[in-house]
C-alpha cells in the first residue's frame, strides 16, 4: 500500500511554473505583487507577523517591520517546525505527510513560519467572501501550502478570495510558561495567537485583494477544525470571524492548565533548565520534546485554557457566547479511521468475535449490541470495517453532535450538520470514505487529488460540496440548487445532509446507534 502514497506524492506535488507578475498592491506593511496563474491573482509567502525567532521565541506574535521596496510574494513561506510524533498514533503523522507532501515550491520547516497565501479572481476593489483555511495535523504538523489546499480553483470558479497560512505548532506554539516565568505569558497559546494575527492582517488588508473584511469564513479539517473551534472561544478573535466550518475535528475542550504545565516542565527538565531554551536550536528543542514524551506519559502541547488568550474550553460545557452570531457548518466522513487503519498489521483478518471483543473492551457489557447495530447499519462489511466505523463515530461524529447541540442551545446563529458517505473507488475501494476525503471535494481540488478521490463520480461530489461551502461563505446558509432542502440542525429533528451521488437530508441518520453510544434510553 505504500505505493499508493508514492502515487499521491506524484499527483499532489506538482512542480512550480513561472507566471506573469500581478499589479502591485499596497498593504499596511508595504507594497507587494504576486503572480497570475491562469487568471488567478496568487500571492504566496506574505509575512503577517515578525519572525518568532531569537528573543521572540515562545512569545505572542509581534508586528512585521514595514518595507518600502516591492515584496515579491511568489514563493511559499516555510512551514512551522514539524512534529510527526505528536499524534496518539506515531505513524499517523508520517502517513499523512506522505499523502499530503510538501511540494517542490515549499521550503524546509523553520521557526520563521508566519506567512500566508492569497488567491483572488481579481484586484478590482470588489468585496468578495473571504475563506481562510486552517490546515490539519493536530497542533503538531502541517502546512497551508500543501497542494490539496490550493485556493486557485475556488477563487476562479467560486469568485471568492481564498487564504491559507502557516503558524507555530507543537512546543513552539504551545509551551505553557505562564506559571513558570511570567515574562513568557501567552506562550501556551502562541500558535493560536498567530492565527489571530493573520486574521487581523486579513481585516486590515484583504480589501485590496478583492475581499470583504466583513465576510470572513474560517475553515479547518481535523486539527484545523479544532483550531476553528478554539478561535470561536478566543476574545482576541471576536469580530474577525463571521462564519465557521469544522470538518472532522470538533474541538470541545483544550488542555487544562495542570496538563499543560506538567508537559512544559517535562520539556524544561529534558533541556536542563528554562534558560537553555533561549539559545538552543529548534532541532534540539524538538529532540527534548520527544524525550519528554517518551519518559513521561501524557506530555502534550496544544491550546491551553490559560485564563487570558483562551479563558474557557472552546465548547465545554456549552458553546462560547462571544461567537453567538457566527453560523457553523460541521460534519464528518463515514469511515474516518480507514485512512490510517488499513495499513495496520493484520488489517482485514479480524473475525466477528474479534470485533465484538474490541468493542466490548471499550464499552463493557455492550460489545454484542453495539457491534450488531453497526453490522446492521453496514451489512456486508468485514469486521475490521464495522469496528472502524464505530470508533470513527465515537471520535468524530459524537463530538460534532455535541458541538452542534451546544451551539443550537445558544439560540443565536444556525448550525448545519453533514456526513460524507460517498466512498472513493481508489485502491479497490479499500479506504471507503476516509478522513481528509472531504478536503479536495469541498475545495474543487479533485483535479489535484485523483489518486485519492478517483475521477468520474468524484467530480459530481466536488460540485455538491464545494457549491455548498461557497454558499455558506456567502450567506451563512449552505443551501444550493444542487441539493435537497438542508435545514439547520436542531436536537429535535437532527437534520443531516448525507453527501452521496444522490444527496439526501436524513433526520438523525444514526439515531439508534447515537443513543446507544451516548448511553441514552
Amino acid at each position: 500500500m505504500r505505493a499508493i502514497f508514492f502515487l499521491l506524492s506524484l499527483v499532489l506535488a506538482a512542480p512550480g511554473v513561472a507566471f506573469d507578475l500581478t499589479d502591485r498592491v499596497q498593504t499596511t506593511d508595504g507594497p507587494i505583487r504576486g503572480v497570475l496563474d491562469a487568471g488567478v491573482h496568487t500571492f504566496k509567502g506574505i509575512p503577517y507577523a515578525a519572525p518568532p525567532v531569537g528573543a521572540r521565541r515562545f512569545r505572542p506574535p509581534e508586528p512585521v517591520t514595514p518595507w518600502r521596496a516591492t515584496f515579491d510574494a511568489i514563493d511559499f513561506g516555510a512551514p512551522a517546525m514539524q512534529d510527526y510524533g505528536g499524534s496518539s498514533d506515531t505513524e499517523l503523522g508520517w502517513r499523512l505527510a506522505e499523502i499530503f507532501p510538501m511540494n517542490s515550491e515549499m521550503k524546509i520547516d523553520n521557526e520563521d513560519c508566519l506567512y500566508l497565501n492569497v488567491w483572488s479572481p481579481s484586484l478590482d476593489g470588489e468585496r468578495r467572501p473571504v475563506m481562510v483555511w486552517l490546515h490539519g495535523g493536530g497542533f503538531s504538523y502541517g502546512s497551508g501550502a500543501w497542494p490539496s489546499f490550493d485556493g486557485a480553483n475556488m477563487a476562479r470558479v467560486g469568485d471568492v478570495v481564498f487564504v491559507t497560512l502557516n503558524h507555530r505548532l507543537n512546543v513552539f506554539g504551545h509551551l505553557y510558561l505562564d506559571p513558570i516565568d511570567a515574562d513568557f505569558r501567552g506562550a501556551g497559546n502562541a500558535g493560536m495567537l498567530d492565527i489571530v494575527a493573520a486574521l487581523e492582517w486579513i481585516r486590515d488588508n484583504i480589501a485590496v485583494f478583492g475581499g470583504d473584511p466583513d465576510n470572513v469564513t474560517i475553515l479547518g479539517e481535523s486539527g484545523g477544525g479544532m483550531k476553528v473551534s478554539t478561535l470561536l472561544a478566543m476574545p482576541a478573535a471576536r469580530g474577525l470571524i463571521h462564519r465557521a466550518v469544522i470538518q472532522s475535528g470538533a474541538g470541545l475542550e483544550a488542555l487544562p492548565q495542570d496538563v499543560a504545565e506538567r508537559s512544559s516542565r517535562a520539556l524544561i527538565d529534558e533541556m536542563g533548565g528554562l534558560e537553555r531554551l533561549a539559545g538552543a536550536s529548534a532541532d534540539e528543542i524538538l529532540a527534548a520534546m520527544n524525550r519528554a514524551r517518551m519518559n513521561q506519559a501524557g506530555v502534550r502541547f496544544a491550546p491551553v485554557v490559560d485564563g487570558a488568550a483562551l479563558p474557557r474550553h472552546p465548547f465545554s460545557p456549552g458553546a462560547p457566547q462571544i461567537s453567538d452570531d457566527v453560523p457553523i457548518l460541521i460534519g464528518v466522513t463515514k469511515d474516518e479511521l480507514s485512512l490510517f487503519s488499513v495499513f495496520g498489521p493484520g488489517w482485514g483478518s479480524a473475525s466477528r468475535d474479534d470485533g465484538i471483543a474490541r468493542v466490548g473492551a471499550a464499552f463493557p457489557g455492550r460489545g454484542d449490541s453495539l457491534y450488531a447495530a453497526y453490522e446492521d447499519r453496514y451489512p456486508g462489511d468485514a469486521p475490521d470495517y464495522v469496528t472502524n466505523a464505530l470508533f470513527g463515530d465515537v471520535a468524530f461524529f459524537l463530538p460534532s453532535i455535541e458541538l452542534a447541540e451546544r451551539k443550537h442551545a445558544r439560540g443565536k446563529a444556525p448550525v448545519y450538520m453533514y456526513r460524507l458517505e460517498w466512498e472513493t473507488p481508489v485502491a479497490g475501494g479499500i479506504f471507503k470514505s476516509p478522513h481528509t476525503l472531504d478536503i479536495p471535494l469541498a475545495f474543487k481540488n479533485v483535479d489535484k487529488s485523483e489518486v485519492l478521490t478517483g475521477d468520474g463520480e468524484a467530480y459530481l461530489l466536488e460540485r455538491f460540496m464545494s457549491n455548498a461551502w461557497l454558499a455558506f461563505a456567502r450567506s451563512g446558509d449552505p443551501n444550493t440548487e444542487d441539493l435537497p432542502d438542508w435545514p439547520a440542525y436542531t436536537p429535535e429533528r437532527r437534520a443531516t445532509m448525507l453527501f452521496r451521488t444522490q444527496p439526501a437530508v436524513v433526520d438523525d441518520p444514526l439515531g439508534n446507534i447515537r443513543k446507544m453510544l451516548q448511553g441514552a434510553d
